[in-house]
């Protein structure tokens, strides 16, 4: 044991050892979120109709098991695999309750926009806003892959109004 942890001490640089605590403190807020987010859609979408988000189409562990590497480089992307789902699987639920709640365009321009977002209302578009706000709403709720551009089914456009709702 003792050599193994000599071993890794000469092989790592030192900002790699300081840093490690930092890195890994943060796998507590991602827990956390993932539990808290989770409690959220099962509350929350369930009452307002939403189709739930799959857990496990935003969180997949699967880098780890590489045979090439050691202990720690296997525990570093596994955690890598959760941080990035758990903020996907977040992202996703965020964009469907924005979907939802407000689809109004913001007055500017913002990064990392899903390509709904597109279909969102203007934010000085003030005519048959409550119209316009149920539409989009009923819109959500019909979707079942998802409000991202990568998650819908191909075709499906949901910045066009739904056939018979107009």
């Amino acid at each position: 044991m003792a050599t193994n942890i000599q071993r890794l001490l000469q092989h790592t640089r030192l900002g790699g050892i300081l840093t490690a605590p930092v890195i890994y403190a943060v796998v507590v807020a991602f827990l956390l979120l993932d539990l808290l987010v989770t409690i959220y859609q099962q509350i929350c979408f369930r009452v307002y109709g939403l189709p739930l988000v799959r857990r496990a189409d935003h969180v997949i562990i699967d880098r780890h098991d590489r045979p090439h590497m050691n202990f720690r480089e296997r525990l570093n992307c596994a955690y890598c695999d959760y941080a990035q789902g758990v903020i996907a699987y977040a992202r996703e639920i965020v964009y469907r309750t924005e979907h939802f709640w407000c689809p109004i365009k913001h007055k500017s321009n913002l990064h990392g926009q899903t390509g709904v977002y597109a279909g969102y209302m203007e934010h000085t578009d003030t005519q048959d806003f409550k119209k316009k706000l149920w539409n989009e709403r009923d819109k959500c709720r019909a979707c079942k892959s998802g409000c991202s551009k990568e998650a819908r089914n191909p075709g499906e456009d949901l910045g066009q109004p739904p056939v018979g709702n107009a």
